[in-house]
């Protein structure tokens, strides 16, 4: 059977045991479509991406990686899901968007938006020593059986640049810290970078998150490059406050 997705499936559960209330989370680097993948093509991966995504029945999907055209694949195959997220490179289409997907019956928009991981946030750009445009995708949502706000953060740090890596954790603590305590906070992506790294920590400590899910598999391997890469270390993960 070929390999159905690249890099990172999550399957993971956030509770909030005071309000007895979960979401199903699914975080995924689809990786970009890139034809010198054969036979682990989109094309090739695409029906088994889309159906097994289907069957997660997830509340809400974080997705690195989707160029435009993966993004029309990924709307039509998840019908009852709106999605938010722009492309890096231009802030419209071009380059790797990072959506967020949510199911429409449960959650109401509120706001959604982008930031560049740079010095100049707000506008596309490269950040320090990233080798490529980096963001952070943050959408407002409620839950329209608890109204709940729930702020959804999504990010693909960059893969290159540790200074970057670094800031890239300040910036989006500080996102974190002009969110409303009392808001549920789900942050999640590709860092690149392992659980004990410098900037994962700083993330961590700085926002009080907790990783969701069982500890173990953040000591697991996450990037496998279709079975052809032991990296040996976890890079993509699921924080909540």
């Amino acid at each position: 059977m070929r390999f159905a997705v690249c890099f990172i499936i999550l399957f993971l559960g956030l509770q909030s045991l005071a309000q007895n209330k979960s979401y199903k989370i699914v975080d995924l680097n689809i990786r970009y479509n890139n034809p010198n993948d054969i036979p682990n093509d989109w094309n090739s991966r695409k029906m088994g991406t889309l159906q097994w995504l289907k069957k997660q029945k997830a509340d809400f999907y974080f997705f690195q990686e989707v160029l435009s055209e993966q993004l029309t694949d990924l709307q039509s195959g998840l019908q009852l899901f709106e999605s938010y997220g722009i492309g890096r490179e231009d802030g419209k289409t071009k380059g790797e968007f990072s959506p967020i997907f949510y199911n429409s019956e449960k959650f109401q928009f509120i706001s959604g938006e982008t930031l560049w991981l740079s010095e100049t946030p707000q506008h596309p750009s490269k950040g320090w020593d990233a080798a490529c445009e980096r963001i952070i995708t943050h959408l407002i949502l409620c839950d329209k059986n608890s109204h709940d706000t729930l702020d959804l953060v999504n990010t693909h740090w960059d893969h290159i640049g540790r200074e970057a890596q670094m800031h890239s954790a300040e910036q989006m603590t500080q996102l974190i810290r002009s969110i409303p305590q009392h808001h549920r906070l789900i942050c999640g992506g590709d860092f690149n970078t392992d659980i004990h790294s410098t900037p994962i920590q700083f993330l961590i400590t700085s926002n009080e998150l907790a990783p969701s899910g069982d500890l173990s598999i953040w000591e697991t391997n996450s990037y496998h490059g279709f079975g052809k890469v032991d990296s040996g270390k976890c890079i993509d993960f699921i924080f909540y406050n």
